[in-house]
């Protein structure tokens, strides 16, 4: 009798799903409707360092670390939001023929929306024996460490400024 019963049920259940029909406007039949052609992809996301502003460069003599901080703002030209990722400093010492190094202090930078920006005043804590007084290059890389995946790769890095470390 259950098996009757749940079989009955069953086919009822069956017979209610085919028997709909879709709502569709008036004069068509199913299968007649425009498919839309090449759907558009929404780009993925496309960091860029789009400003760098030195704020103050400051040696500190207890901790023999030179404060480096600047304004930094990153903006995501893609249709997608980012993942999180890390942006990275970089220095030449002297100023256009030294030897360029990462600084150690990393700058974490949070998932951005399309067409946000974030905007941060950071500060690199670096030690005093990576510097020697005088002028330097300074730049930062967006996504350093390549965490999200973009439609330009290429075009993370900022404009280079220049900083002058002060003497001991």
């Amino acid at each position: 009798m259950k098996k009757i019963l749940f079989v009955s049920v069953l086919f009822f259940c069956a017979v209610s799903v085919v028997g709909q029909n879709p709502q569709l406007p008036p004069g068509t039949r199913p299968g007649s409707l425009p498919v839309p052609q090449n759907p558009r992809l929404l780009t993925p996301p496309d960091l860029r360092v789009e400003e760098l502003s030195l704020v103050s460069v400051i040696r500190d003599g207890n901790l023999k670390k030179i404060n480096i901080q600047v304004l930094i703002r990153i903006k995501n030209y893609g249709e997608i939001s980012s993942a999180a990722s890390t942006a990275l400093a970089y220095i030449k010492s002297p100023a256009s023929t030294g030897t360029q190094r990462t600084l150690v202090t990393v700058f974490p930078t949070p998932a951005i929306n399309p067409g946000a920006s974030f905007v941060k005043v950071y500060t690199f804590r670096e030690a005093e024996a990576l510097f020697r007084p005088g002028t330097f290059d300074f730049w930062i890389k967006a996504d350093a460490r390549n965490a999200v995946t973009e439609s330009n790769e290429t075009n993370n890095t900022s404009t280079v400024i220049n900083i002058t470390v002060p003497e001991r």
